[in-house]
């Protein structure tokens, strides 16, 4: 069965190209799909093609320190902001966590089932195109300080302890409830991730799953459902 992607850039990240291969027969023709063999120099690659939407990135290159790549990637001013989902033909702990630490956003182990791949990927573009239609982070991070502000100065606090029933309605995961308290609290997505020890990329996706779970478009109205 063939997906129905939005059309978007897919790089992939390999020594070989039997992984981009697999994409293609997987993706069909839904994805404009790129393959780039291991480099260290990603960087100047990507200056000179067309810059993708989402890169997977091969935990098991050969020949390669694939978490350098990651954290260039993840500190690039220019490129930063690109998802990179690691792609590992087993489940190691140790690549897991050092792969989020670097600035991952998923870790994806074979053997594929491609109809979740076009999900995520879907998911990602969604995200993206949601950042781009909302209002700036900053504004409302300091409208949200203004008002947290105002109602220090009438007594009036904000319960950000809900009772455990609410997280469990809404499925809110210990990551994503960590997340929401600091976003309550007014710190900007960089200043949580450098709390929580997590790339700022990572930070902005599980806003993303929290904005989902909560029905809600930005942190104001976040703000709002959590005062009621």
């Amino acid at each position: 069965m063939e997906n129905t992607l939005v059309k978007s850039d897919i790089m992939i990240i390999d020594d070989n190209s039997d992984l981009f291969k697999s994409f293609q027969e997987g993706l069909g023709h839904n994805c404009n799909l790129q393959f780039v063999r291991s480099r260290n120099n990603i960087i100047k690659h990507l200056a000179v093609i067309s810059r993708p939407d989402i890169i997977f990135l091969n935990v098991s290159i050969k020949n390669a320190d694939v978490f350098k790549i990651l954290l260039t990637l993840s500190n690039s001013e220019e490129y930063g902001d690109i998802p990179v989902l690691l792609i590992s033909s087993g489940d190691c702990i140790i690549d897991r966590t050092k792969g989020f630490s670097s600035g991952a956003i998923g870790y994806i182990i074979k053997p594929f089932i491609y109809n979740e791949i076009a999900e995520i990927i879907e998911s990602i573009i969604r995200f993206k195109q949601r950042c781009i239609e909302s209002h700036n982070i900053r504004i409302e991070s300091e409208l949200i300080r203004s008002i947290k502000n105002l109602d220090k100065a009438n007594d009036t606090l904000i319960d950000t302890d809900l009772p455990e029933n609410i997280y469990m309605k809404y499925n809110v995961t210990l990551r994503e409830r960590e997340i929401i308290e600091l976003l309550l609290a007014g710190l900007l997505n960089k200043e949580i991730s450098v709390r929580l020890h997590i790339s700022k990329r990572t930070v902005e996706f599980h806003i993303y799953n929290i904005y989902n779970k909560f029905n809600v478009k930005n942190r104001l109205e976040l703000l709002n459902l959590f005062k009621k």
